[in-house]
């Protein structure tokens, strides 16, 4: 039996605000570039077994943004893992007054030029994306637009805020609660006094963040994580702590309901120590050798071996490091591919294990 899913459309009005001080602004105060949000929301839930949608896919869970005469910049997906599936197309800038027949006429084109230039300053040089920063970037660069360089970006920044808050309303999502860019089990923890009894310290050690494992080909899944490891002054770590290890450990789950723990070989992390597959492993490993995430370098080079990395332990789905006195480490693994061969049939949990290593 083939399901139909129940098609529900929502039409909804979004401001960008400009500047009051944008020069091409003559009254001083907050004016308003109009956007239209058109959302097309199905009564099915997003299958667990489906990608996040991609920025710059043509798929359900992205919105088509378009500016100017209709071009579309690009797809974007306001919402990482929708609870329901969804198609949206957002309008703005002078793409409003072409194409939607409601606000033909009645709106300030004078606002919707303004607000045309400022998405379109906020995009890369590709023309792919909207981003907050590029527009301060851009106005930096423009003697006319320097005064308003910071509020600019921050108005854009709002309003796609507001465009993803539109959208969770409406597919009937709670809001996620704000927490930073690291946030880990060890904070939740923390918050909830866990980890007391018979020990000093409680909580993860190891921050694991950006997580998500996906099936791409039914003999082929796609793993990404971040982690994290505190420099040796972090008090977390137990008294005899001297090193770190990550292992990934897969769960199977059968057509009949039947649950086992099954050994496969997710992935080589010996790779990462051997220096002639450190240019292949660039696109989907890096590491924080400076301030930032860096791509992956070769183990011998003089500043992976400044972080110790000569002497890390690696094999088939467990890597092992040694603390840094006053450094963390970061590692970032993007895209790795775990080979399901054999269980096509199944669905596969992965779980990432970190653990301090004690003398």
């Amino acid at each position: 039996m083939e399901k139909i899913s129940l098609l529900i459309q929502y039409y909804l009005k979004i401001d960008l605000k400009i500047p009051r001080d944008h020069p091409r602004n003559p009254t001083n105060k907050i004016q308003y570039s109009k956007a239209v949000l058109a959302l097309q929301i199905s009564d099915l839930e997003w299958p667990s077994w489906q990608d996040e949608p991609k920025l710059g896919k043509r798929e359900d869970g992205n919105t088509a943004c378009i500016r100017h005469n209709g071009m579309v910049v690009t797809y974007k997906p306001f919402i990482q893992r929708p609870v329901k599936q969804y198609r949206a197309l957002l309008l703005t800038g002078e793409s409003v007054e072409l194409f939607d027949k409601k606000l033909r006429g009645k709106l300030e084109k004078k606002y919707q030029s303004i607000g045309e230039e400022m998405l379109k300053y906020s995009e890369p040089a590709v023309h792919d994306d909207i981003k907050p920063e590029m527009f301060n970037i851009t106005a930096q660069n423009k003697e006319e637009l320097k005064k308003i360089a910071k509020t600019g970006s921050d108005k854009i920044r709002d309003f796609l805020k507001d465009v993803t808050k539109a959208i969770r309303k409406e597919l009937g999502e709670i809001e996620p609660p704000t927490a930073s860019e690291d946030a880990s089990w060890y904070e939740l923890s923390k918050e909830l006094d866990f980890g007391k009894a018979n020990t000093s310290k409680g909580g993860r050690v190891i921050s694991i963040t950006k997580t998500s494992f996906s099936r791409i080909e039914p003999n082929k899944g796609k793993l990404n994580f971040t982690i994290e490891v505190p420099p040796g002054t972090d008090e977390k770590w137990s008294k005899n702590a001297t090193g770190w290890s990550i292992e990934l450990k897969a769960t199977v789950k059968h057509a009949n309901g039947k649950t086992e723990a099954k050994d496969i070989d997710c992935w080589d992390f010996g790779d990462l120590l051997i220096d002639s597959k450190a240019l292949s492993l660039s696109s989907n490993v890096s590491m924080n050798y400076g301030a930032t995430l860096q791509k992956w370098k070769k183990p011998s080079s003089p500043i992976a071996k400044k972080h110790n990395v000569d002497e890390w332990e690696g094999e088939q789905n467990r890597l092992k490091g040694k603390i840094m006195p006053k450094k963390s480490i970061k590692l970032s693994f993007k895209g790795l591919e775990i080979d399901l061969t054999g269980l096509e049939t199944t669905s596969v949990d992965l779980a990432i294990i970190a653990k301090e290593v004690n003398a």
